[in-house]
């Protein structure tokens, strides 16, 4: 944890630091956020939401098999790694859900698509 001196003397050290803060901000972007959350932390504010860009890409619709097949591969791949996680009925449950979409594709994407399910299924 960051410990900042109280006050006065918290106003001189960012003063004097000012263009460390401005070199590391265009330099080390990620560092510089992350070291900016601890000081304000530390100084008592509010922790701040997480970037709507995050939100958004978790919201991202399923793609359809027979429109886009190689995004909707890939997010098939992704959503099986994640249902592993949960029981094997749950993991079986989403594979059966997705059937009428695979069923829809392209042979060869619909072979692809199976693989992939089979590949995660729990053991």
């Amino acid at each position: 944890m960051i410990a900042l001196a109280p006050g006065p003397l918290w106003q001189q050290w960012s003063e004097a630091n000012l263009n460390n803060f401005k070199r590391m901000e265009n330099e080390a972007p990620k560092v510089y956020t992350r070291m900016m959350a601890a000081v304000k932390k530390a100084l008592g504010a509010k922790p701040e939401k997480a970037p709507a860009k995050k939100a958004a890409k978790a919201q991202k619709a399923q793609p359809e098999l027979k429109d886009d097949p190689e995004q909707y591969l890939k997010w098939l791949e992704e959503r099986c790694k994640a249902e592993q996680n949960n029981s094997t009925t749950d993991y079986f449950e989403f594979a059966k859900s997705q059937g009428a979409i695979i069923a829809a594709g392209f042979p060869p994407d619909q072979a692809a698509a199976n693989d992939i399910i089979k590949k995660h299924a729990p053991q």
